[in-house]
């Protein structure tokens, strides 16, 4: 259902620049195509580690594409009303009408490749699980 665009491609800056215009014509068409079409809502989701440029990619989008029809969300760590919910509910709520785009700025992914990676590293602290990780009580216990 989610695709990956890791494609580990590049171009010149010089090549960049001779097809820019073009490339953000295209970008345009196929945005206005999407919302012509409204099947299904387009998500975007930058993650990375802070600096990677999240926020720099999803400027340059603002300024290729029309923002009208773009809505941006960038999450903090989960409040406790989102803890009481589904892991998840706080990225459902935000999904975008059909045919609108919605970017997902450290969204959904970040926190759960966190946790995958310490499982895999064998450094999961006590709390952390597989499913998540919690913030540590502040209850001391005697050993």
């Amino acid at each position: 259902m989610f695709d990956t665009a890791e494609l580990g491609q590049s171009i010149s800056k010089a090549e960049f620049k001779k097809r820019e215009i073009e490339l953000r014509a295209r970008l345009l068409k196929l945005q206005y195509q999407a919302l012509e079409m409204a099947r299904f809502p387009i998500i975007i989701d930058f993650a990375g580690v802070d600096g990677a440029g999240k926020g720099t990619t999803m400027n340059m989008l603002d300024k290729w594409m029309d923002p009208r029809w773009i809505r941006a969300i960038g999450y903090q760590p989960a409040s406790d009303e989102e803890k009481a919910r589904p892991r998840f509910w706080r990225y459902w709520r935000d999904i975008p009408p059909k045919g609108r785009m919605g970017v997902y700025l450290s969204g959904r992914y970040s926190a759960p490749r966190r946790a995958a990676s310490a499982i895999n590293a064998g450094s999961l602290p006590p709390t952390c699980s597989a499913t998540g990780c919690s913030e540590p009580s502040n209850s001391s216990s005697a050993a």
